[in-house]
């Protein structure tokens, strides 16, 4: 691992990207591993079984999904896009709070966009990265329920499936 690389992990600017990188810094802090990828205090966690309210928001927005009554606003591949990019920097910074309070609109503009039959195929690009790398995530940090981290991962599936495994 460069320096210039360290440095940036350090600031905040950029996550451990692989698991040889998050072992190679354990083994150099000497520390475990675990103890490099533990949640970020400042993410919300659960809290006596409750889940945080932007779970709850995330819960009902892939809900409404599945039911198929979305009720976003549908908007332009380009514009779903660059909120999708925002939503990869955010991951990429560890800004999970902040993916917590857009999450549940942008999967709910998306889905409605989709369902609109708006530029699908790349929307449909979209819903797999948003789904991965996006809702997922951001689930998974907080501890979400497994059965709601998996409901993600079905609409990115499915979002693929739909794609004909074209991405």
């Amino acid at each position: 691992m460069s320096k210039s690389k360290l440095d940036r992990i350090e600031r905040g600017e950029v996550a451990l990207e692989s698991r040889s990188d998050t072992v190679a810094l354990a083994n150099a802090l000497q520390v475990t591993p675990s103890e490099l990828t533990r949640t970020p205090e400042e993410v919300p966690l659960p809290a006596n079984g409750e889940i945080g309210a932007a779970t709850v928001k995330i819960h009902r927005a892939l809900e409404a999904v599945i039911a198929g009554a979305t009720n976003g606003q549908a908007q332009t591949a380009e514009k779903l896009s660059a909120q999708v990019r925002v939503m990869g920097d955010l991951r990429q910074r560890c800004a999970y709070q902040e993916m917590g309070a857009k999450l549940p609109g942008l999967i709910t503009d998306l889905h409605t966009s989709i369902d609109a039959g708006r530029d699908d195929a790349r929307l449909l690009h979209l819903a797999v990265l948003l789904h991965v790398l996006g809702t997922q995530t951001y689930l998974h940090i907080v501890r979400a329920a497994d059965d709601l981290r998996l409901v993600a991962v079905s609409l990115a599936n499915d979002a693929a499936k739909r794609l004909g495994g074209r991405l």
